[in-house]
Parts: structure tokens; C-alpha cells; sequence
């Protein structure tokens, strides 16, 4: 899973604690601080490297990556964005529903559930069929 973009300036003990901190608020189904609150300096690099490793604790928790999501595959949209490339991010299991669609839940707070979407126009997945996981140990630190 390499990043089209430079590498990140961060150290890799804040990458990790970043990566952490963003897990922990998933799993907890928490709000957190925008990470950029406390590291205005962040860089795209850094943001695929605290996002990959994102990754890899999801996997440690026996999630599978199945596909990839594309965002702002639209060159309007990157106009209108202000974005000068496309992005990507990673799907895994529990990310597919029962009928093999992505899942695109809202937020509702009735439900603790502080907004897991995706919202780009473009999901490629790959998975004949995939058991979603309803909880998750938490990873060793």
C-alpha cells in the first residue's frame, strides 16, 4: 500500500500514536480533536502514513483490506475542491453489508455513532463474500 505522495515529516512514534488516537475513537464510536488541532504542520504524506497504519490496526483486530475508495476522481470536483489530485483510502470487511454493497452510514447520535460515510463517488471493492465483524479487541499498543 504505497502513498503516490512524498514521504511524511512526522516521526514515526507521533505516526503511530496519531493512528492510535483515530482508532481508538472508532472503536469507541468517540468524537476526538482534528489531529490538526495539535500538529497544524501535518502533511498529506503524513496523512496516508497515520491512514496506512490505520490499516494495519484494523488488521490486527482481523479485519481484511477488500478493495480501495477512490475520492475526487472528478477533475470539476478537484476544481471545486480546491484538491489537486485524487485520494484513496481502504475498504475493509465490515465495511460491506449483507447484500455485497459498501456501507455509507450516517451519523446518529442515538446510536453513539459519530458519522462513519464514504463519500466518494467511486468504490471499488473486491470480496465474493464477507462476514462483518461486530466488535474488535483492542489491538496491543
Amino acid at each position: 500500500m504505497s502513498s503516490p505522495v512524498p514521504a511524511p515529516g512526522l516521526d514515526r512514534e507521533t505516526t503511530l500514536e496519531l493512528a492510535g488516537r483515530l482508532d481508538e475513537a472508532r472503536r469507541s464510536r468517540t468524537p476526538t480533536t482534528r489531529l490538526t488541532d495539535y500538529h497544524p504542520e501535518l502533511t498529506e504524506a503524513d496523512a496516508y502514513a497515520i491512514a496506512d497504519h490505520g490499516v494495519v490496526l484494523r488488521e490486527v483486530c482481523g479485519e481484511r483490506v477488500v478493495g480501495a475508495k477512490l475520492g475526487f476522481t472528478s477533475a470539476a470536483m478537484r476544481l471545486a475542491m480546491g484538491v489537486d489530485s485524487p485520494n484513496y483510502g481502504w475498504l475493509t470487511d465490515p465495511m460491506i453489508v449483507s447484500d455485497g454493497r459498501v456501507s455509507a452510514r450516517r451519523a446518529d447520535p442515538s446510536e453513539g455513532r459519530t458519522g462513519d460515510r464514504l463519500r466518494a463517488p467511486v468504490r471499488i471493492w473486491r470480496a465474493a463474500q464477507c462476514r462483518p465483524r461486530t466488535s474488535c479487541p483492542r489491538p496491543p499498543t
